[in-house]
């Protein structure tokens, strides 16, 4: 519906020739704001709307006009020019709406949108610094876990803890997490995948190492661009990891662009208001191509963000398969090490002399090389000198030859299991914490 609302009114404004460039600009603002700003998009019970203007940020208003902000609750209105200002702590999402997007504007859009979200990351650093920060950090930790494998500490009062790369890969994601979702919108512009993965590149690659503000945490969360799309694999809420468990911070899609807007803006809305939106997406599942892969870093006394890039041809990223939902599959070694785990209450200790040698003589690995498969499906982290699931309901079904599928969706899991025939008896491993 989104798709189609926005395809109507192009077509309708395409009809007019239009030479002032403001006014044209204006146009396509209009649009994105009214297709997001739909009954359908934004439950009205929840109070949000789409609003042009700008932030406050600890009481200071930044120059930065924004084109459209998804916001919470009332702003202040600047004069009678029907553009608001809100505080940041009121606004979900921000967009930067170009006609036609070309590297130029990509590149001012990501300046434009990255000092907003450098000057609302600083103030969380204010509430860090002055233990002021008191906000619900449950999603993040989870976050965390999938993509480093290891456990996040309870509270931030005890981010200390943490290696300075991992500390710096938790602090990204919790700046993404609450500061507004940055959005790139281009209605028309790259005509190939590949273009637009390249002028994404070739920015980061001519200013990367010179202090212009392109760490992780000032990217934005999405660009769209014609039919195509960049995504932030950060969990919200995509997120995605290549060999030897890399992250890949970035990633490239041409599946409907609105319906990938709808998810970056639903995804934050849920953690915002605290609901549960209608996604009735059943097993359907983006078909990414991995763009960037990043990882935290600290040298020569400096911390910072390496990255480094994977490149396809067009032809390869336009003969992407679709890709639908499954549960992550586990070698027999891996489902063996599971099994154990359900056994010993949801933990298994990486110094289990008699464990190890089971496994050897049994499957001829180490633990430590099965304990690495469970990590790469990321439904499993590293907890101090042992393994255990990241989820606290995990759930897994034996397959052929020993073998296994896990998932912590249950109502995914159920549907897979419909669908390919395996009967929806399976164990299932509750953690509850002395906490609870």
């Amino acid at each position: 519906m989104l798709e189609q609302f926005i395809a109507k009114e192009r077509q309708a404004l395409d009809g007019f020739e239009m030479l002032h460039m403001p006014t044209l600009g204006e146009a396509y603002e209009a649009i994105a704001g009214k297709g997001i700003d739909q009954q359908f998009v934004l439950p009205k019970s929840l109070g949000l709307k789409v609003v042009s203007g700008f932030v406050t940020v600890a009481g200071k208003q930044l120059p930065n006009q924004i084109d459209c902000m998804l916001v919470d609750g009332e702003g202040a209105e600047y004069g009678l020019t029907g553009k608001y200002i809100y505080p940041i702590e009121q606004v979900l999402c921000i967009l930067e709406v170009k006609k036609t997007l070309n590297k130029a504007d990509l590149l001012d859009a990501m300046y434009h949108l990255g000092a907003i979200k450098k000057a609302a990351t600083e103030r969380i650093c204010v509430q860090l610094d002055n233990n002021e920060f008191d906000q619900d950090i449950s999603a993040v930790r989870q976050h965390f876990a999938q993509i480093s494998g290891y456990k996040a500490p309870e509270s931030v009062a005890q981010l200390g803890q943490l290696p300075v790369e991992k500390n710096i890969l938790f602090h990204s994601l919790l700046f993404d997490h609450f500061c507004p979702s940055a959005v790139i919108l281009g209605f028309d512009g790259y005509k190939t995948e590949a273009g637009l993965r390249g002028a994404f590149l070739d920015i980061l690659e001519g200013y990367v190492g010179q202090g212009a503000g392109f760490g992780m945490p000032s990217l934005p969360s999405l660009v769209l661009s014609n039919n195509f799309s960049l995504l932030k694999n950060n969990g919200l809420p995509f997120l995605c990891k290549w060999e030897n468990n890399d992250w890949v911070a970035f990633s490239s899609t041409r599946e409907n662009p609105a319906r990938i807007l709808l998810e970056v803006v639903w995804t934050k809305i849920c953690h915002y208001c605290r609901v549960k939106m209608p996604w009735n997406d059943g097993l359907h599942m983006e078909s990414l191509s991995p763009l960037l892969i990043a990882e935290a870093v600290v040298q020569d006394g400096l911390s910072g963000w390496k990255y480094n890039s994977h490149e396809f041809k067009e032809k390869a990223l336009s003969s992407r398969p679709s890709l639908e939902w499954e549960p992550a599959l586990l070698s027999a070694p891996a489902s063996t090490l599971f099994g154990f785990m359900m056994t010993k209450g949801g933990w298994i200790c990486s110094d289990d002399t008699g464990l190890c040698d089971y496994l050897k003589e049994k499957h001829g690995l180490s633990l430590k090389e099965i304990s690495s498969e469970l990590i790469g499906t990321g439904y499993f982290m590293y907890e101090g000198n042992g393994l255990r699931p990241v989820h606290d309901h995990t759930m897994q079904i034996d397959v052929d030859g020993g073998q296994g599928r896990i998932a912590h969706d249950r109502d995914k899991f159920d549907a897979w299991c419909e669908k390919y025939g395996h009967s929806p008896y399976y164990m299932s491993l509750l953690i509850i914490d002395e906490a609870d």
